[in-house]
């Protein structure tokens, strides 16, 4: 699955949404760019059993859920709809086995 970033044509810099105009420049401009992946900036367990993460991707900031708690740092892709619950939020996942999401919650 991918997703587009909007690359603004005058200044390259990066969004998502698309906008009406670039936040750096002022430039009315704005080209896709096709996303894949990510790198995890943090993540919070829930108690349905799927982590909120906070996810780089190509320097845009984007929450989304993923199945599992992943360690920050870490790459993420993101899902096709095939292999998530049909939730209909961005999803994304990591490449090998981790615990779920609620069950590497710790309690002090």
């Amino acid at each position: 699955m991918t997703i587009h970033l909007f690359r603004c044509q005058d200044c390259g810099f990066r969004c998502f949404p698309v906008r009406l105009a670039c936040r750096r420049c002022g430039g009315e401009g704005f080209e896709p760019v096709p996303a894949t992946r990510g790198r995890v900036l943090g993540a919070t367990p829930t108690s349905v059993g799927v982590a909120v993460v906070d996810v780089d991707v190509d320097g845009v900031r984007l929450v989304a859920s993923c199945p599992v708690m992943p360690t920050v740092g870490e790459e993420l892709r993101l899902a096709a709809s095939s292999e998530t619950s049909g939730s209909g939020s961005l999803l994304f996942v990591p490449g090998a086995q981790h615990t779920p999401a609620q069950e590497s919650e710790q309690h002090p």
